[in-house]
């Protein structure tokens, strides 16, 4: 359809510097790049605030924001290579008369693709925050889908466009994605050009000084045993071999968990997997431990135990401890 829809601008004088092979290239190029920058970023963020999971993610050690990022990035590259990559080289075949950029042409493609492709998740992952508001967002992404289309160029590159919608797609990001780097393919756009989006900053390091439990929620995983969830935070939090054991050793004594810290996580009781959590919240040695309704569920005995835990944790480390529950025995 799009090739049509260019012969006849072409037919009509719309353009008179553009030929009908650039044309052509810029539909195969077009799908490559439409195809790397494929991003559901704001939905996944919707997703995990409406079923609860953006809590767990944040508080982990890592950047959330760069792990969305290479998610998408290794979707994206998997779609090219089995999708995109096989259509680009049957077409090649089909294709003729097409010019090969120089080198410093395809330079300039290549890191203004990338820039592109962070472009493009920025601005998709803005729209994800929204729904800490909004709690929906899907709306917005709709939207963005459509303004990418018109000032993106993905339909209609936006050599053939008003002037004054030329004007208006300078001053949007979606230009930035996929036309320009295009443009730089086939030498229509000067270096003197370029750009570089702002790329923000990661946060990773406030979350080495809090540990939190949720009793509703779990960091063990069902079939490991709760030493091996030791060693995998242990990689997480990037914690020294002596501070671990150490806090290994003394909070399987502290929580009385000899007995069962070598059992899969399915075959604890309620109160046998709570005192795990709170020895995995604390393993890093956190400045300040969130405990969320710890003993929801427990029986009377292991509220008595994780009630006096938190004297002898803070006694011991000085962790700062901040409970939040509704029940008072």
């Amino acid at each position: 359809m799009q090739v049509f829809l260019w012969k006849a601008l072409l037919g009509a004088g719309v353009r008179q510097d553009t030929s009908f092979s650039d044309m052509l290239l810029f539909v195969i190029i077009n799908s490559f790049m439409l195809e790397l920058t494929r991003t559901n970023v704001a939905g996944i963020i919707e997703n995990s605030m409406i079923d609860g999971t953006i809590s767990m993610e944040l508080l982990r050690p890592m950047s959330y924001k760069t792990y969305l990022l290479t998610s998408a990035l290794g979707k994206n590259t998997y779609g090219t290579l089995t999708r995109t990559i096989p259509v680009l080289i049957i077409s090649a075949f089909f294709v003729k008369g097409v010019s090969i950029p120089d080198l410093y042409s395809f330079l300039l493609f290549v890191v203004s693709a990338f820039l592109g492709i962070l472009l493009m998740f920025e601005v998709t992952y803005l729209a994800g925050l929204l729904a800490f508001w909004l709690q929906r967002c899907w709306f917005i992404e709709f939207y963005m889908m459509g303004f990418e289309r018109i000032f993106g160029g993905t339909m209609i590159p936006i050599w053939f466009y008003p002037e004054f919608l030329k004007k208006m797609s300078f001053f949007l990001p979606f230009r930035y994605m996929t036309f320009e780097p295009i443009n730089f393919f086939l030498g229509k756009t000067p270096a003197r050009e370029a750009w570089l989006p702002v790329l923000m900053a990661h946060r990773k390091e406030n979350a080495k000084h809090i540990g939190v439990v949720f009793g509703q929620r779990s960091q063990l995983y069902w079939d490991l045993p709760i030493s091996d969830t030791f060693e995998l935070y242990e990689s997480l939090y990037s914690i020294p071999k002596a501070k671990f054991q150490k806090n290994c050793d003394y909070f399987t004594e502290l929580f009385d968990m000899k007995d069962f810290i070598n059992q899969p996580v399915r075959q604890l009781s309620l109160g046998q997997k709570l005192k795990a959590n709170i020895a995995i919240a604390l393993l890093h040695d956190p400045d300040v431990l969130y405990l969320d309704e710890p003993t929801i569920g427990l029986d009377v005995t292991s509220k008595k135990v994780l009630r006096e835990a938190p004297k002898n944790i803070n006694a011991e480390k000085s962790t700062t401890m901040i409970l939040k529950k509704y029940a008072t025995g």
